[in-house]
């Protein structure tokens, strides 16, 4: 391994030589004369390499409805977690996605540095209609978290499928409140769209009047994005069966099949 100290410096490979850049270095190393691998890092590698494709699958589905600045680590983070995902299969050699693993998704971050409790102080609840759309209700709140200098926090829901092998999203209408004000409840209502298990991500940014027209802020610690659910591929009118939580009269209305309660601490 050595350091590169020319003018114009490289990551990848180059002739016999890969460069890569670690530690805020660029360093340099030969390529190897003979990789061996047994059959069982051979699989491995594929099964890293299979997670990894439906990890770009969902990031590149993600990216047009996203607001949040890109991050190279979550591309890591992601590829991870759904390596962990396809392991948890103990029931194929070739492992497969399972639906129920993907609960491990819920409460994954898009912004390790900004926390979704903080730009968002409530207990969002989920619910799926027979019609395939999303609701996410936000209660009332006294005031949402917001930068010192911030005006107000936009809020938006988004659906991300996905069957295993391919993803595709959808967001509901974007919600501008004002951060210094009480804000009533109110729904975010998503169309359905893919098929395959939905991952249901809650996007807070707070946001600064300019001009009349509110911008974005770049603070890291005031962008939140968040997994707040995770929902099974939906299934037949026919042969799906409501949840309700006992006692709560005011969701037993006709239309929803799927209710997920708020994440309480």
């Amino acid at each position: 391994m050595g350091k590169q100290t020319g003018i114009i410096k490289f990551t990848g490979k180059l002739g016999p030589l890969i460069g890569y850049y670690s530690g805020g270095e660029y360093l340099v190393r030969s390529v190897p004369e003979r990789v061996r691998q047994s059959p069982s890092t051979r699989l491995a590698a594929q099964h890293f390499g299979k997670a990894s494709a439906l990890a770009c699958t969902m990031r590149t589905a993600l990216r047009p409805l996203l607001h949040i600045p890109p991050d190279n680590n979550i591309v890591n983070a992601l590829n991870k977690k759904m390596h962990t995902i396809l392991r948890a299969d103990d029931l194929h050699r070739h492992k497969r996605f399972i639906p129920r693993h993907f609960q491990q998704l819920r409460g994954f971050t898009f912004t390790p540095r900004g926390s979704l409790m903080r730009s968002l102080p409530c207990d969002p609840v989920v619910s799926r209609h027979f019609d395939g759309s999303i609701h996410v209700h936000i209660p009332a709140m006294k005031a949402p978290g917001s930068h010192p200098s911030g005006t107000h926090v936009l809020v938006q829901a988004i659906a991300l499928w996905t069957n295993g092998t391919s993803s595709s999203a959808a967001s509901s209408e974007p919600m501008l409140l004002e951060a210094s004000q009480p804000s009533e409840a109110f729904t975010l209502k998503i169309e359905a769209g893919g098929e395959g298990v939905c991952c249901v991500i809650l996007e807070a940014i707070a946001c600064q009047t300019f001009n009349g027209k509110p911008l974005l802020m770049r603070h890291q610690r005031h962008i939140a994005c968040e997994v707040i659910a995770v929902l099974p591929p939906q299934r037949t009118r026919e042969t799906f069966t409501a949840v309700y939580p006992e006692g709560d009269e005011a969701l037993r209305k006709v239309g929803i099949v799927e209710y997920i309660p708020p994440k309480r601490e």
